[in-house]
């Protein structure tokens, strides 16, 4: 790097200036005025960084200031050697070294006008960050003060999300006494900006365009940027323009919520004869930085109450799911059953029954559907009434398990969804059994001498294919026997680390416990299983039905 040059000095609310480094080896920078280089500002120390030219390099070292030198936003750490056109934060003020040569302004001079093109960061407005320094005093007094009062209170007023950007962009527009103002929302991962609202004195007022370099400045760089002429501005009329024909001054600062950009307010004037100010371009950020903070509570406000609704919905399809159910078993002297299920969420795809047949007999039920959560839920709602609807027609239990096979396979086509399903028909009297077992897990037959059996005759799972003949096992229920029928949310039970509950835990825990109650059973087995994963809970939906003969 040529080891002359000049420092150019961006402080907010004074023009740019210069100062030359050619005929010099060290530059103090500071607030003292002993320093090379006076930034008269609180958050400078009073000797806070210098330059000095070593190897034919300018390099830049902070000397243990209370606020840190930053370079291109990353605090100094160690001295460091310095690229033309970097960026040196300093409190408030922004420095550029440039080599060699006649000072390059990052303005276009206008004898009207002292800066053509401003930028200022937003977290030197807001006082946060890297170079955060207090915003400009107003010097319109009590009455100035009085309005942004006004607007905040009207800004943090209950809006919803689709009517907050142009209550937004009114307020703006009056704050700025701008002749339009419009807000624009940042698409997420990309430059392209989407208006929202625009607020106008005139109707026929045009479009509004923003300069895709000004639009970068404020979402990438968090900058404010103001114009006070787009037309002395080379940039803009050879280029491209900051806005429509006959624009002069304007202002465009991110909506910046202290998390991120979401977007850019943006405001202008037609006559040059009131340009904006330092002191709008502030007034601009901060109202910006109100209203993005108040779109962000916004959208979690209505996030939270679309949660609590869906949770409303969801508790409400519980209670209905519940209410198809079997709320009471049956207590005989001849039978003793008891079901229940318990889904992992809300609502689940569980699903067990216990019919009357005609003649005396019971139709039992156990059945589980592919997943979990709604889409479960509402097809075990259509299990639930085709077999309540199939069985009131009598049908032998094989025509049953096929109708009701076609019937799946009608509605789940399509949802690569299925179901596996346990179906029995039971002389109470007799304790003769009579079952198909499309896919279910099979169920135990624990025998009062403690043998153990398994039924698994039947067929296919429900749903794959449209038509299937299911085959009818039988089985035979003596005095003291137990019939175990549970979906894989028992036995595929699983801790972290732990092996899954598994067939041959379940045959241990079930042997002692085989004279027990249904009822007192079913309730002991979900217990084991919530201990066995905790302290996490079960990642699945648990149906336990038991079936004892006295």
């Amino acid at each position: 790097m040529d080891p002359g040059g000049h420092i150019i000095v961006s402080f907010p609310g004074e023009p740019d200036r210069s100062q030359s480094l050619a005929d010099a080896r060290l530059c103090t920078i500071g607030r003292s005025h002993s320093c090379d280089l006076i930034l008269d500002d609180p958050a400078v120390s009073r000797r806070h960084a210098r330059l000095f030219r070593e190897g034919g390099e300018w390099w830049i070292e902070d000397l243990g200031s209370r606020n840190g030198t930053f370079v291109e936003d990353r605090r100094l750490a160690t001295p460091r050697a310095l690229k033309g056109g970097e960026r040196i934060q300093i409190g408030p003020a922004r420095l550029r070294l440039r080599p060699g040569g006649q000072p390059s302004f990052d303005h276009y001079s206008d004898p009207g006008l002292t800066v053509a093109l401003r930028s200022v960061s937003v977290n030197g407005i807001l006082g946060t960050g890297p170079g955060a320094a207090p915003a400009p005093a107003p010097t319109r007094g009590a009455d100035l003060l009085h309005r942004v009062d006004r607007f905040a209170r009207e800004l943090l007023a209950c809006h919803a999300s689709a009517a907050l950007d142009e209550r937004v962009t009114a307020l703006a527009a009056d704050l700025l006494a701008a002749d339009r103002a419009a807000v624009f929302h940042a698409t997420a991962g990309s430059e392209e900006l989407v208006l929202q609202a625009v607020q106008s004195r005139e109707p026929d007022a045009g479009a509004i365009l923003v300069s895709r370099s000004i639009a970068r400045q404020a979402l990438s760089e968090h900058e404010a940027v103001l114009v006070r002429d787009a037309t002395a501005d080379a940039r803009f009329s050879a280029q491209e323009s900051v806005v429509m024909e006959r624009i002069r001054t304007a202002v465009c600062v991110p909506l910046y919520d202290g998390y991120e950009v979401t977007g850019l307010l943006y405001a202008d004037r037609r006559s040059l004869a009131a340009p904006f100010t330092d002191e709008d371009l502030s007034l601009a950020a901060l109202f910006a930085h109100l209203a993005a903070v108040k779109m962000r509570e916004t959208r979690a406000q209505e996030e939270l109450a679309r949660r609590r609704l869906m949770e409303e919905e969801l508790k409400s399809a519980a209670r209905i799911q519940r209410g198809l159910l079997p709320s009471e078993g049956i207590d005989r002297p001849e039978i003793q059953i008891f079901g229940r299920t318990e889904p992992c969420l809300d609502v689940g795809g569980d699903y067990f029954d216990l019919l009357e047949r005609p003649g005396g007999g019971l139709l039992l039920a156990v059945g589980d559907v592919c997943g979990k959560g709604m889409s479960a839920a509402l097809i075990m709602a259509s299990l639930h009434a085709q077999v309540r609807a199939l069985a009131e027609t009598g049908a032998p239990l094989a025509e049953l398990a096929r109708r009701l096979n076609a019937a799946v396979h009608r509605s789940v086509q399509g949802s690569h969804r299925f179901i596996t399903l346990f179906l029995a028909e039971l002389d109470p009297a007799a304790g003769r059994l009579r079952f198909v077992n499309a896919g279910h897990n099979p169920p135990l037959l624990l025998r009062a001498g403690g043998e153990a059996e398994t039924l698994t005759s039947g067929g296919l799972i429900l749903g794959v294919v449209p038509d299937i003949e299911y085959e009818v096992g039988e089985a035979v229920l003596d005095s003291g026997d137990l019939l175990l029928v549970i979906s894989d949310g028992v036995t595929e039970a699983e801790a972290a680390g732990e092996e899954q509950f598994g067939d041959a835990r379940l045959l241990e825990w079930l042997r002692p416990r085989r004279g027990e109650p249904p009822a007192v059973l079913v309730e002991a087995l979900i217990d084991a299983v919530h201990a066995h994963t905790h302290p996490a809970k079960p990642g699945d939906d648990i149906t336990v039905m038991a079936i004892r003969r006295p």
